[in-house]
């Protein structure tokens, strides 16, 4: 509000400035007269709007909460148990008697039924192979022996007396020497061989069997069976149902409460002060 209030008298003012501004520049002939005007200047005292701020008091009215007590009425359910009579749907048993047609086996009859049946009948065939056979076989190979070839030497020692003695001593030499040697090694041949053996050979074949049949004839017969019957009956039960009971309560609640209160609010004043303008008034004949 107070920023509003100093925009406008701003604008006044500018406003104000700017006519007089207009009014001293312009260099036009005041009347249609032939002569022209020359511009006259004149001081004048004119009244200019002045804002000022003071602090005022005004009463405002302001909501405050408080909490109250308020009695309100509530329902409450309490449940009851009555007896209530419904009817119902039975099924209640009943024995009826009917006439049924039935098949019965009187006798029995055999037939002579032709079938095919699979039979396995032996058979011998001569069947060939190759088999391998493994025989020993003398085979002269050469070995390497080595035989001890050595000379007696003499040699001179002395004895646990000392005494000089001649010992012969025997000198090796050992020699290798090939020789032929007879081992036996196993020998794997192949060997064509033949064998008969008996196997089983399907074959269909067309028995003829006697089969044993029923015959059936129809039969009236009586029966007596139990029927269920859907029958009305009237029960009773115990249902239980809510009733609603008033009752009152004192509850807590929140209300706003309209207060008065003094406030200092900051107000613009505007007032008119004098000011010394110096402006165009007018226009002065040239004197020509």
């Amino acid at each position: 509000m107070i920023g509003v209030l100093r925009s406008t008298f701003a604008a006044a003012l500018l406003l104000v400035g700017g006519l007089l501004t207009a009014r001293a520049e312009a260099g036009s002939p005041c009347c249609e007269c032939a002569a022209p005007c020359v511009p006259q200047t004149v001081t004048k005292i004119v009244m200019v709007p002045q804002v000022t701020y003071k602090h005022q008091k005004f009463e405002v009215c302001v909501m405050r909460p408080e909490t109250r007590q308020k009695e309100i009425t509530v329902c409450r359910l309490v449940p009851e148990t009555k007896t209530v009579s419904r009817m119902v749907t039975v099924m209640v048993p009943q024995k009826q008697t009917r006439m049924v047609t039935v098949p019965v086996c009187t006798r029995t009859e055999y037939v002579d039924v032709p079938r095919k049946v699979v039979v396995m009948v032996p058979k011998v065939v001569t069947r060939k192979g190759v088999r391998t056979v493994c025989k020993p076989v003398m085979v002269q190979v050469m070995r390497t022996e080595y035989r001890d070839e050595g000379t007696w030497d003499e040699k001179a020692v002395l004895d646990c007396h000392g005494c000089p003695r001649v010992c012969r001593v025997w000198k090796p030499n050992l020699v290798a020497h090939q020789v032929p040697v007879m081992v036996c090694k196993q020998q794997i041949t192949q060997v064509p061989y033949e064998c008969q053996e008996t196997i089983c050979v399907p074959q269909v074949k067309q028995v003829v069997e006697r089969v044993c049949r029923p015959v059936y004839e129809t039969v009236q017969r009586q029966i007596t069976e139990l029927v269920c019957v859907p029958t009305q009956v009237e029960k009773r039960f115990n249902i239980t149902v809510c009733r609603e009971v008033p009752e009152k309560r004192m509850v807590e609640c929140t209300v706003l409460v309209p207060h008065m209160e003094e406030r200092e609010v900051e107000v613009p004043v505007c007032t008119m002060v004098p000011k010394e303008v110096t402006c165009v008034v007018g226009c002065a004949p040239s004197g020509k």
